[in-house]
């Protein structure tokens, strides 16, 4: 690989010379301001409160002052609950109905989670604010409603067949696909076909895994999956986890042990990549958009951001990824305005659950395809590579999640790319980094956010770490990529390469719980729901909603963060809508996902 793809270590500075005025002190405005400050802002506390708080508890302001955008958050946006706790918003999001164990009480993180993605929400919407040169923008995030836009994939499963997703313990009710326990610590493993778990059969010394009877094993579902999840289970007990770390990444299969938190900041691989960076005596993690510097971003600055307005208009995106992350990523800038293109190879899946039905889309692809325009595309056939170069040469962004190598075995890594069209921004997505030991290593959502240390913040009451209901770095880093793809439409755009890695995505998450953990040795420990007395549960006062409550029903969507829509294949579905009020709010009405056309 060239070294150039090792090198993205820089970030991009569009702020430079901007000005981030904190006005009221929020779990949620401190990673904005974190953000901010990384992409070149200076960040500066309020002396008094003026006219702009509350219920703004940020405003950022140009280098010649014609450009002004405030952020505010709230927890939960119903009257009474505006201030509640960063789990009570988890909660009524969703997300702590699907997590804990199934007899045990539904959990919440012990951080501020729902708070640092309202965050990288509003960041989004200020970038793209700025990219449109406009002189006003102001965006609201409810906390509750970011949360309840991740439960999307659940959302749609139970608009399919009514089923619904509970708390169903590390293994998520779905076998080789969670959190194991060895002899000598924890994995998190993601399976994938039959011949994965015959892999996983030899390593946990349990033959019986290769038996016919588990041929129909897809993605941890089989009609004997019972069976085999309490093989396995019992199998890795008394295997040591480096060992099965090593088989099953020598088999390409995806898994990462779960580090003790003191370990993390020791990783060699994060390490190796400069995921961590020293601030005030302390490791923290890193900004994890990686692309150039850049120019600062200046006036003139004119206009107001509207709920109809679309600041991305004129931008052609290339969405060449797959499954969830990278193809939302696409979808978050369809929505702002850009025009997204998506070729799909010939007979590919993008993901794991199928409707059942002739139409016979994945449920990721109705989630994450909608407002792109889809086309057939053979990167085998010489006649596909040429329609794909054309798209090529008028695109601005291209987003990739290929594993490294990948690109390059295609003939359509960033180099060649930049060769047709210098100004095209490359974001690429790959799950551990372009670099580093082990950025060839397979990843899914469950075994990234454990190998960045979000397990540790679903910590028992005897400090074992646990995974959480969602995979959960997956939207995380397409927020990310997304606002990677603004950053970069910024600056200067001369062969611009953006990595956004999955694992440094959801490790920037950590960054509260490891600086309390530098601090003072403190461990993050999970915030159990307590009874409501009435057969339910809630956190801080708050319900804790389950999926049924969140998507509601076609006439009323049960999330304001939610929005039914009529499908070709004859079913409506709730989709996630931009998760925040004011700028661009919920800008582009939803449109289907179609079967591509041949391209050409």
């Amino acid at each position: 690989m060239p070294a150039s793809a090792h090198s993205l270590l820089t970030a991009p500075t569009p702020f430079a010379g901007w000005t981030a005025l904190v006005h009221a002190p929020h779990p949620a405005t401190d990673f904005l301001s974190w953000l901010l400050g990384s992409a070149g802002a200076e960040v500066v506390p309020a002396t008094e409160i003026g006219a702009a708080a509350p219920p703004w508890a940020l405003t950022l302001t140009s280098a010649d002052g014609t450009a002004r955008y405030r952020a505010g958050f709230v927890g939960v946006d119903r009257p009474g609950w505006e201030d509640c706790s960063d789990a009570a918003a988890w909660g009524w999001g969703g997300l702590a109905a699907m997590t804990g164990e199934p007899d045990g009480p539904p959990l919440a993180p012990g951080a501020p989670l729902a708070a640092m993605c309202a965050a990288i929400h509003a960041m989004l919407a200020l970038s793209a604010a700025a990219y449109a040169r406009l002189a006003a923008a102001d965006v609201r995030v409810a906390l509750g409603d970011v949360i309840a836009s991740m439960i999307e994939v659940a959302a749609l499963r139970y608009a399919v067949d009514g089923s619904v997703r509970i708390r169903a313990g590390d293994t998520w009710g779905l076998a080789g696909w969670g959190v194991y326990h060895c002899r000598d610590g924890a994995i998190a493993i993601a399976l994938r076909d039959p011949v994965q778990l015959g892999v996983l059969a030899d390593l946990s010394h349990q033959p019986e895994l290769r038996d016919a009877r588990f041929a129909d094993f897809m993605w941890g579902i089989a009609a004997l999956g019972d069976e085999a999840g309490a093989l396995i289970t019992a199998g890795l007990l008394d295997s040591a986890v480096d060992e099965v770390a090593a088989g099953l990444r020598a088999a390409h299969i995806a898994c990462a042990p779960v580090l003790p938190l003191a370990g993390l900041t020791a990783d060699t691989h994060l390490r190796a990549r400069g995921s961590f960076v020293a601030e005030d005596g302390l490791l923290l993690p890193r900004f994890p958009v990686r692309a150039p510097a850049g120019p600062p971003l200046a006036g003139p600055f004119a206009g107001e951001a509207t709920a109809s307005a679309r600041p991305l208009a004129g931008v052609r995106v290339l969405d060449i990824s797959s499954v969830w992350a990278g193809p939302m990523a696409a979808r978050l800038l369809a929505e702002l305005g850009a025009e997204v293109i998506k070729p799909e190879r010939p007979g590919s899946g993008a993901g794991t659950f199928r409707t059942g039905l002739a139409w016979e889309r994945s449920l990721y692809q109705i989630l994450n395809d909608r407002n792109k325009q889809m086309y057939r595309c053979d990167f085998r056939d010489p006649a596909g590579i040429a329609a794909f170069q054309a798209l090529v040469c008028e695109a601005d962004v291209l987003i990739e999640n290929f594993i490294p190598g990948q690109a390059e075995r295609l003939g359509i890594d960033a180099d060649t790319l930049h060769t047709l069209n210098p100004r095209l921004a490359v974001v690429s997505m790959p799950a551990l980094g372009l670099s580093g030991p082990q950025a060839e290593a397979a990843g899914y959502g469950s075994t990234i956010e454990q190998a960045a240390g979000l397990g540790w913040l679903y910590a028992d009451p005897e400090g074992q770490p646990h995974r959480s209901g969602i995979n959960f770095s997956d939207p995380v880093a397409g927020v990310y990529a997304a606002l990677g793809a603004v950053l970069a439409l910024c600056g200067a755009r001369e062969r611009t390469r953006v990595e956004v890695s999955q694992q440094d995505a959801a490790l920037s998450l950590m960054r509260p719980a490891l600086i309390a953990f530098q601090q003072d040795g403190t461990q993050p420990r999970a915030v159990a729901a307590q009874p409501d007395g009435a057969g339910g549960w809630q956190v801080d006062g708050v319900p804790v909603r389950a999926v049924p409550d969140i998507a509601g029903t076609p006439d009323a969507p049960g999330s304001a963060a939610l929005h039914w829509l009529a499908h070709p294949d004859g079913r409506d579905y709730p989709l996630p809508v931009l998760p925040w009020q004011g700028a661009f709010a919920r800008a582009v009405a939803p449109v289907p996902a179609t079967m591509p056309e041949p391209m050409g």
